[in-house]
């Protein structure tokens, strides 16, 4: 009786594996899921996600390219310009950004879609750099205030790539998430570090430029806005003709979540959001001299990537003695370096996955340790051998002893060790 009931239990454990095999070839010994199943799931939509990376390319591009060049301009237009105009200038700029990021992101929760809210920050990022782009049809005085509206709405329009990320992060699986999410980050960190780069090709325009139109001249200051509005154009383009949005890999994710989530770990997200905070409020401290412009990364590789801090044309006028065109050059040059250092850097950490290796709680403390560094090799200590030149004669490089009057017992920083913290960092 005992081998009759085996042979119909192996019998019946047979009919049950060839059922199995044959409705959906149900699970591995060793737990694995099979690739019948595997094949219902939805995936990525990954023609998507390298449009947003593109996209996002485009946006931190135009951002940073002109940072080599809007004090030279600024000057050029208006040589009684000053530097806390530029400041304002710049701080316009990140506070479109800070306004627009969550009125995009509420915006785009309503609708329950991203693209036309991309749309519209392509289309307020086309108005900034045309307005940029009219600067010396109006008169000297107001050339800086006119500024400060091109770049405040400008701003406004990059304050969406916010919803890019978000995209990213939400219409991919849990398998490919961090490649996903790497697609875009790497688009606006390539962005954000080789933008200025660009600055390079329009050096030869020179300081006048040429006519492109019987009323405009094209050059080197005012070449960056066409470049951007292009980009402008071919990024609205692509995301109304080419850019389709699918969450089915969310709609999937949320009929499998539970109710409740555990709780966060509240210590765990308050260090983070304070070494970001110390880490944006370290760059802004120094913008209105030192440009600079975070190399914006996935959440998993932010302190990785260190910024790569620009030394700004402003500093390099005072502090060198850079005229126009040296100081365009030599940041632009600076930045194609630390551009390509940095992006190296970058993928070397998304495709070998070096966090292995590189701990993320050392990554940040050495990130935090070269912006020491910065301030330390830039700081004009007492005890530096050389003086900075004193401005003459109206020029517009070298300190101006006639509006600071520290000018005369300042000390001229090296700007080789400027240049090689400012790469490190």
């Amino acid at each position: 009786m005992t081998n009759e009931y085996r042979a119909v239990s192996q019998r019946d454990e047979k009919e049950e594996d060839d059922n199995g095999e044959d409705e959906n070839k149900d699970s591995c010994e060793d737990g694995s899921v099979s690739t019948r199943e595997v094949s219902k799931e939805p995936t990525t939509p990954w023609p998507s996600i390298y449009t947003a990376g593109a996209c996002s390319f485009a946006q931190a591009a135009q951002f940073s390219i002109f940072f080599s060049s809007m004090w030279p301009y600024l000057r050029k237009l208006n040589p009684h310009a000053k530097e806390t105009q530029f400041g304002y200038i710049v701080a316009l700029y990140s506070l479109g950004q800070c306004i627009s990021a969550p009125s995009f992101g509420y915006w785009s929760n309503r609708i329950e879609q991203v693209r036309i809210p991309l749309l519209a920050g392509f289309c307020f990022m086309m108005a900034g750099n045309t307005l940029y782009l009219s600067l010396e049809f109006f008169a000297p005085a107001h050339v800086a205030v006119v500024m400060m509206v091109a770049r405040f709405v400008a701003g406004c329009g990059t304050g969406n790539m916010s919803l890019l990320r978000a995209y990213a992060s939400t219409s991919s699986c849990i398998a490919d998430r961090a490649r996903a999410i790497a697609c875009v980050s790497g688009g606006i960190a390539t962005g954000a570090m080789i933008g200025p780069a660009f600055q390079l090709f329009f050096t030869p325009l020179g300081h006048d430029g040429i006519y492109v139109l019987p009323f405009y001249r094209l050059n080197i200051y005012n070449s960056p806005a066409l470049f951007s509005l292009l980009l402008n154009i071919a990024g609205f383009l692509v995301m109304f003709f080419a850019f389709e949005e699918n969450y089915d890999v969310l709609r999937a994710d949320a009929a499998k979540t539970p109710s409740k989530l555990p709780s966060p770990c509240a210590i765990a997200i308050f260090v983070s959001v304070f070494t970001r905070f110390v880490q944006i409020f370290s760059t802004t401290t120094i913008e209105t001299l030192v440009l600079n412009r975070r190399a914006a990364a996935s959440s998993y590789y932010e302190m990785i990537i260190l910024d790569f801090l620009r030394l700004g044309s402003a500093f390099s006028m005072l502090m060198f003695s850079f005229n126009n065109e040296q100081a365009v050059t030599a940041n632009a040059t600076a930045h194609l370096i630390a551009g390509a250092l940095g992006v190296t850097l970058y993928f070397l950490f998304i495709i070998f996955n070096l966090t292995k290796w590189v701990p993320p709680r050392l990554s940040s403390i050495v990130c935090l340790c070269a912006y020491a560094g910065l301030f330390v090799s830039t700081y004009s200590w007492p005890f530096l051998p050389n003086k900075v030149e004193i401005s003459v004669n109206g020029s517009e490089w070298g300190c101006f002893s006639d509006r600071f009057d520290w000018c005369d017992g300042l000390t001229e920083v090296s700007p080789w060790a400027s240049f090689v913290f400012i790469e490190e960092s």
